[in-house]
């Protein structure tokens, strides 16, 4: 797969939410064709007084899943078929 070399800036906050999200699905890195969605969920008080944190939900979709969940359900009942 083609690897696009974009760069966005990330808050430190998102980043850490980001990291987990690409864990969790067992991702190593953001392929071209992943699906990433990020939520801001709302704001929390600093520690030292300042500006309020903001906290974020994401979730990550690597390649292969947004494939496939792409592909017509026909098209997938299809496939289980044959291979049975």
């Amino acid at each position: 797969m083609t690897q696009a070399n974009v760069g966005y800036f990330v808050p430190f906050q998102m980043q850490q939410e980001l990291a987990k999200a690409v864990k969790a699905a067992g991702g190593r890195g953001l392929p071209l064709g992943s699906r990433l969605r990020i939520v801001f969920t709302h704001e929390s008080p600093s520690a030292g007084g300042g500006n309020p944190r903001k906290e974020y939900s994401v979730t990550f979709t690597p390649v292969a899943d947004v494939t496939l969940a792409q592909t017509p359900p026909a098209a997938v009942q299809g496939r289980q078929d044959s291979r049975c």
